[in-house]
């Protein structure tokens, strides 16, 4: 208001001018007048060198002065001024047309204000600034027509425009200002591509209409629009709509910008983004008391589809109720319930994700120039998605406090097929050198007991040959990264009583607790012992346990298992292992397997022979080979644990054949009843499959008609990868196996052979 009032002042000037003119008629003592009346109205530094003046038209070659507002200097620098006016309108302060060739202002910060207090340049009401606006409108319009050719601004707050050149253009017809600003000398590089316009198309006392332009220099291409709003201005608020085309305003707002690399400097970050609209509401409260007096805002924005380098989303939809006091709306900032964000999908690279609305609440503070956001959001259901495989998970909950030197961001989600619950923490120190800390872990551990949950349903397609059924799972995650270490991420996984299967290996009973380190190398913290109560491979194992542990190798990338105290049941027997280590990196690992007091009738049992009984127990060893081709067993040996044992086999057919030769008639007629003293095996296994074992045995047959002690060899062999299959399928699963696993698991056979 203090501008305006003064250069209202100066036009008022103008009569006395004119008056003067027609006594003396001498440009010299008009410059004079003027000079002094605009040091009278408070400018300094003031120069006019006026070319020319009569009854309708001024021509000033040369207009300089200097204005002290509270917080500035402005220096104004003016060249080849014409003003155009009418006799009976100047006496009312009113000209025709206002023409410059060439207008500097410059801004230089008055220092004898800096750090006066804020309460001194209090912003005015916004309902006031409305109401200021639409009587400069009516009173202080003193032109028909302003033409500025070359229009320069600097100084600290306007630096953005420093060595940039404007042209302005503006009419007013019935108390309607229209106006043009266009930039003329945009940056090297820019020359050849359209030039940005800024176009105020009506603005009167109740409405405004401006564009966003692009003019092509040459006129072949006419002009392009790149953004437009339109404003309904009344005293108790605002309401409006715009709309936005991304890429064009992409290209006009480049010019303005500096030199070199900027965020608007690839041209194709915004491609396939299509137009934006949205609305604008300000409620003014124009009747409250000063002191209670809040700005109400709602502000909308939609797209079909948003882009941004390798970031998209489709259906993009956001809406911000927002509450801010009127005396210093920039102070502080409420997001009110009944704001939210909505987009269909979310893709960055191979990642997506789909989420229902994102619902916000908070409050943006800003002191001392500092915004800090504290504030939180909701949503009922992200769906994350990389490659193919989806991850669901509902009633997201989450804080957020955000600032220029601190992030951080707590809350919880739940899976969406499987009951659970995690909470997450994050803690970015954005400023410092204090290290950024993320945690994830179980608040209620996954739950696989209910009927119709596993842990194939966290996923949308589950391409992973294994499939846990019942237990419980908890999971804790933490990583921590900073400029002066490696990006470091643990874990620890605690299964409890868990069921399931991993190919052709049934268990139930699975139980550990393991700390883990994923990054910057995968190892164990601390070793950990596993229990598994029963596996089932078409022979059953009970009581399986171990201690493992998980160690970095210089051998590869993969790490090595170092195990030890393996030990299990198996066939009425024990079985155990001594300590060994199996790297993932070699083509190669050794372990030796002991058993003891393998009852042999439990052995027989699998043969599914109902001709054959065995009693006894034998005692040995395996030595097996992991390789790159699958296990390798070479001479394992088994001998019997008690002096005697008994053969017994009688097959009711095919023996007639066998019998006419007499070596195997007679081995066949001592195994109808043979009482063995000595029973050793040698066994043999290769990587297809093929089982190969080698008996002795030495003992006496009632069946021979003879005291003398019987020896025999017999060999056989059989592929036990078969064998183990058609077990399954004759037996089905060891009932030891949790009642839920084994439904599941014959379930998806049944389908499997369907298929």
């Amino acid at each position: 208001m203090f501008m305006r009032r003064h250069w209202y002042f100066l036009l008022l000037l103008f009569v006395v001018i004119l008056a003067l003119l027609a006594w003396s008629a001498r440009t010299q003592l008009t410059e004079a007048v003027i000079t002094r009346a605009m040091s009278d109205a408070g400018l300094t530094d003031i120069t006019a060198d006026i070319q020319q003046l009569d009854v309708s038209e001024c021509s000033i070659s040369r207009l300089k002065f200097t204005l002290l507002t509270d917080t500035a200097l402005l220096h104004l620098v003016a060249h080849n001024i014409n003003i155009s006016y009418q006799p009976e309108e100047i006496i009312n302060g009113h000209i025709d047309r206002l023409s410059v060739d060439t207008l500097n202002i410059s801004y230089q910060q008055n220092t004898s204000t800096i750090g006066e207090s804020a309460e001194s340049h209090e912003p005015p009401e916004p309902d006031k600034a409305i109401k200021a606006l639409k009587h400069a409108l009516a009173e202080y319009i003193f032109f028909n027509e302003i033409h500025v050719e070359h229009f320069m601004l600097s100084g600290s707050p306007l630096s953005k425009l420093d060595g940039k050149t404007l042209r302005l253009k503006s009419t007013v017809k019935d108390k309607s200002l229209a106006a043009e600003i266009t930039l003329l000398n945009p940056p090297l590089g820019e020359q050849t591509r359209a030039l940005p316009q800024i176009v105020i198309s009506s603005l009167t006392e109740d409405s405004l209409k401006a564009e966003l332009r692009l003019i092509d220099p040459t006129g072949i291409n006419g002009e392009k629009l790149a953004a437009n709003l339109e404003l309904a201005l009344q005293n108790s608020g605002i309401t409006g709509r715009y709309l936005v085309k991304p890429q064009r305003l992409q290209s006009w707002l480049q010019p303005w910008l500096p030199p070199g690399g900027n965020a608007l400097s690839d041209k194709k970050a915004l491609a396939g983004t299509t137009d934006i609209t949205g609305t604008v509401l300000f409620d003014l409260a124009p009747d409250k008391p000063a002191k209670d007096k809040q700005v109400l805002a709602t502000l909308t924005a939609a797209c079909d589809k948003l882009s941004y380098q390798e970031f998209s989303t489709g259906n993009a939809a956001i809406k911000l109720k927002i509450k801010t006091s009127a005396d210093d709306p920039g102070k502080r900032i409420q997001i009110l319930n009944g704001s939210y964000f909505n987009a269909s999908d979310y893709k960055y690279g191979n990642f997506s994700l789909n989420a229902s609305h994102i619902f916000m609440v908070g409050e943006l503070t800003n002191s001392s120039g500092n915004w800090v956001y504290q504030g939180g959001f909701r949503s009922d259901s992200f769906a994350a998605s990389y490659q193919s495989q989806v991850f669901k998970i509902k009633n997201i909950n989450a804080r957020l406090l955000s600032g220029p030197e601190i992030l951080q961001m707590s809350g919880d989600f739940s899976p969406v097929a499987v009951s659970g619950k995690f909470t997450f923490d994050l803690d970015q120190d954005i400023a410092g050198p204090r290290p950024g800390k993320l945690t994830v872990k179980s608040l209620n551990p996954l739950d696989l007991n209910a009927e119709n949950s596993r842990l194939s349903q966290l996923l949308a397609h589950w391409p992973y040959p294994f499939d846990l059924l019942t237990g419980n799972i908890k999971l804790t995650l933490h990583a921590s990264w900073s400029q002066q270490a490696d990006f470091r991420l643990t874990s620890n996984i605690q299964f409890t009583d868990v069921g399931g299967y991993f190919n052709e290996i049934v268990f139930s009973g699975l139980s550990f607790d393991h700390e883990l380190e994923i990054l910057p190398e995968l190892q164990s913290i601390h070793g950990s012992t596993v229990k598994l109560e029963h596996i089932d491979s078409g022979v059953t194992a009970s009581n399986v346990s171990a201690g493992f542990e998980l160690e970095s190798t210089n051998t590869g990338p993969l790490p090595r298992f170092a195990v030890e105290g393996l030990q299990g049941e198996i066939f009425g027997g024990v079985f155990s292992a001594d300590n060994f280590v199996y790297d993932a990196n070699s083509s190669k690992n050794h372990l030796r397997i002991k058993a003891s007091e393998i009852d042999l009738a439990e052995i027989v049992k699998t043969q599914q022979l109902e001709d054959l009984t065995v009693t006894g127990r034998v005692s040995g060893f395996i030595p097996v080979e992991i390789n790159e081709n699958g296990i390798r067993v070479e001479d394992g040996a088994f001998i019997n644990d008690i002096d005697s044992g008994t053969i017994r086999y009688n097959p009711a057919t095919a023996t007639a054949q066998l019998k006419q030769n007499p070596l195997t008639g007679i081995a066949l007629e001592a195994l109808r009843d043979f009482r063995y003293s000595y029973l050793s095996a040698g066994v043999n296994y290769t990587e297809e499959g093929n089982l190969s074992v080698k008996l002795q045995l030495k003992g006496t047959s009632p069946e021979l008609d003879t005291k003398r002690p019987v020896h025999l060899n017999i060999n056989t062999e059989q592929n036990l990868l078969s064998l183990l299959k058609s077990l399954r399928y004759a037996q089905g699963l060891s009932e030891k196996i949790d009642y839920k696993v084994r439904r599941i698991y014959e379930n998806n056979q049944k389908k499997a052979v369907t298929h």
